[in-house]
């Protein structure tokens, strides 16, 4: 299987193509605001490192949120349009998941914590048996207290040291799997092909767990 992937929801942007799971062209750019013009030309970098085409290709995976409200457009955007353009399943993937399975297997269970931008969290528990705590949720620091009651946890995600600091202040036990993951198009890639049966052709369901900070402006009325 031909994959391509693309992330661009948080403070990144990658792309990836990956055939039968082997990395097969990569790149990986961190970076706030830049992705609207980044990704198209990434997309066409790696593809070409990967001596593919769009139409050549069997699966496209793309980060679906939570993330930066334009950043998960940005990409929605890209892959539906490649997806409808060349006729190839396009399949969703969380940027949570993204970074869970960065880390791979664990003895332990993983509370993923991403950057919202403001004072809470995007946050979602992942089970050392593979299955997830909860669906994805963005939570303040008292909720996030409440939500995981467990003497130890263990914490990744771009948001991973601002959420121990939470645990320490209240006398809880932490252990940083990853102060600084963020979701990696060769990972969007992978998971996404592990579900490449919930593909549809030029369609990604956008996960937003809040509205957007910008918001258009008032209008009054004489």
């Amino acid at each position: 299987m031909l994959v391509l992937g693309m992330d661009s929801a948080t403070s990144a942007c990658s792309v990836a193509v990956l055939r039968d799971g082997r990395v097969v062209a990569h790149e990986f750019e961190a970076m706030v605001k830049r992705q609207a013009a980044a990704l198209v030309p990434m997309i066409a970098r790696v593809l070409k490192a990967a001596s593919s085409s769009v139409n050549e290709l069997d699966l496209i995976a793309v980060t679906v949120g939570p993330g930066a409200y334009t950043g998960v457009r940005i990409g929605l955007s890209t892959a539906q349009t490649l997806s409808l353009a060349a006729q190839v399943p396009l399949v969703g993937v969380t940027t949570l998941e993204a970074v869970a399975g960065a880390i791979g297997p664990s003895m332990e269970d993983i509370l993923v914590v991403m950057e919202t931008k403001r004072s809470d969290f995007y946050v979602q528990l992942f089970r050392k048996d593979g299955t997830t705590g909860a669906d994805p949720a963005a939570m303040n620091a008292a909720d996030l207290l409440k939500a995981f009651p467990e003497a130890e946890v263990r914490l990744a995600g771009d948001a991973a040291e601002r959420a121990a600091e939470v645990f320490r202040k209240a006398g809880r036990a932490v252990f940083v799997v990853s102060p600084d993951g963020l979701p990696d198009a060769v990972w969007v890639s992978r998971v996404g092909a592990g579900r490449a049966e919930e593909a549809y052709i030029g369609f990604a369901k956008p996960l937003y767990l809040r509205p957007p900070d910008a918001r258009p402006p008032s209008v009054r009325v004489r």
